[in-house]
């Protein structure tokens, strides 16, 4: 040999802990865990956490928390904090005022939308709820949680609204 050394060409690493094909931890067609074809967990369809038309929770068709047309949260039209036309801090006028006692208003109205909903504020200017027209032509009162809090407006012979609860007592009245 006159000093020539012979060149060694590196094979290619066939370590299956790197190799895609090989090793099941990484690759998808092989194992269940990251094929979600395969594994329930990452199924949309099979599992129905993360499946939008079976989950009540991610489907706005069959949970109401997440349906913007009933959730005020998630409303830009119905949620002052999202929509600058309706919010008081920027200028709108309130609908109507809300009076528990003869003296000072409790708080306010503001109309969201066409659908007859009436946003409820206190005085500081923090939402409280929404009223929703009911069939007695008056309106129900709902809360921020969205559930109905047992208090109801009733037109009175001035052209505003009684407050009443469930038991039919007088809680005070709206005025302009």
């Amino acid at each position: 040999m006159s000093g020539l050394q012979a060149q060694v060409t590196p094979m290619p690493r066939q370590d299956p802990k790197f190799v895609f094909e090989v090793n099941p931890l990484r690759n998808t067609y092989i194992n269940p865990q990251l094929t979600s074809n395969i594994n329930p967990k990452f199924n949309s369809t099979l599992n129905p956490n993360f499946n939008t038309r079976i989950h009540p929770d991610h489907n706005p068709s069959i949970s109401p928390d997440y349906d913007p047309s009933i959730n005020p949260n998630f409303n830009p039209d119905l949620n002052p904090l999202y929509n600058t036309k309706l919010d008081p801090a920027y200028g709108t006028r309130p609908a109507f005022f809300i009076y528990t006692t003869a003296a000072e208003p409790d708080g306010f109205a503001m109309e969201a939308i066409q659908n007859r909903v009436y946003l409820y504020y206190d005085v500081n200017v923090q939402y409280k709820g929404f009223f929703v027209a009911n069939s007695e032509g008056g309106y129900n009162l709902f809360g921020e949680d969205i559930k109905f809090t047992g208090q109801y407006l009733t037109p009175n012979s001035q052209g505003n609204f009684n407050i009443f609860n469930m038991s039919q007592e007088w809680l005070g009245f709206t005025a302009p």
